[in-house]
């Protein structure tokens, strides 16, 4: 570990800095407490959904096997005897599941990354601190690489500990293993665009706003993310509109070709269909078809 932190340090004095104030055992010890419990949490409201093992009679489940109810997308729960196992989708209960630690995860980071940011960089203009990084010999682009790497790093380090549970989720929902590394990358360039828009907003929004620029830029960013996001998910975002531009900076777009590539039928899945790719059009021009000539 110390020489890990050397090299880190000799690469970088301002991400050194940042992890040393932060990688306490009590700043670890609550990441991974949290991280943990909503891996669980998860896990569980998920699992609840479930038909009861113990329950007798027939019931309708979203993960069952059998009919179609009459006025929901449920289907009839089957089992082998009147004391058998329910019948279960498997692969549609592990790809819910696989959505729903995709969206927490994309969430978490880029709302409580994009405010720690902020606030860290406010506190430190405030403070005065901010004025003697300025004047080491560090270039700016290492300065502010630190900052992002290293202020959001609890984060960073909870969000790995779900990487094994993502991971093995989305194999058993049969995504191939390119896809499932397709969404973290997406999640990795959406941190890397929010974060340094934290950083301008940081010093830009202090003269306008004060301090409330730090809850008002993750405010509006966690809005943003809600809005769209269930839009999107229930498909009730208008189309052929302006507001089919608003969907081409949100991270969630890989969630419509990830339903598209999915072997899962789209009335079994009932989210996220149609990739926005396919409605877009830039100079009469599509954006985002394989066929598409130029």
């Amino acid at each position: 570990m110390t020489k890990l932190l050397n090299l880190i340090g000799d690469w970088n004095p301002q991400l050194f800095r940042e992890l040393k104030g932060r990688f306490t055992r009590r700043n670890m010890a609550i990441a991974i407490g949290a991280s943990l419990a909503t891996q669980l949490l998860l896990v569980l409201s998920y699992l609840g959904s479930l038909p009861d093992p113990i329950e007798s009679k027939y019931r309708y489940s979203r993960y069952c096997t059998g009919n179609l109810d009459t006025y929901s997308p449920i289907r009839e729960c089957l089992r082998s005897s009147p004391v058998g196992d329910w019948f279960v989708n498997w692969q549609l209960w592990n790809f819910d599941l696989f959505m729903a630690l995709s969206i927490t995860g994309i969430g978490i980071l880029l709302i409580i990354g994009s405010h720690l940011i902020n606030a860290d960089l406010t506190k430190e203009e405030h403070r005065g601190t901010l004025g003697f990084v300025r004047l080491s010999p560090q270039p700016a682009q290492k300065i502010i690489l630190g900052k992002i790497l290293g202020v959001p790093s609890l984060v960073y380090l909870g969000i790995a500990l779900a990487l094994p549970l993502h991971f093995f989720v989305g194999l058993q929902a049969h995504i191939a293993a390119p896809w499932i590394a397709m969404v973290d990358f997406m999640a990795i360039a959406a941190c890397f665009t929010c974060f340094s828009v934290a950083v301008l907003w940081s010093f830009i929004g202090q003269e306008f706003f004060g301090g409330f620029q730090t809850w008002l830029y993750s405010g509006s960013l966690g809005f943003y993310l809600m809005i769209m996001t269930i839009l999107c998910f229930e498909n009730n975002l208008p189309s052929d509109s302006p507001f089919d531009w608003l969907r081409v900076v949100y991270p969630g777009n890989i969630f419509y070709y990830l339903v598209q590539q999915s072997s899962l039928q789209d009335q079994i899945l009932n989210y996220f269909h149609h990739p926005i790719g396919l409605k877009l059009n830039f100079t009469a021009r599509p954006i985002g078809r394989r066929d598409c000539s130029v």
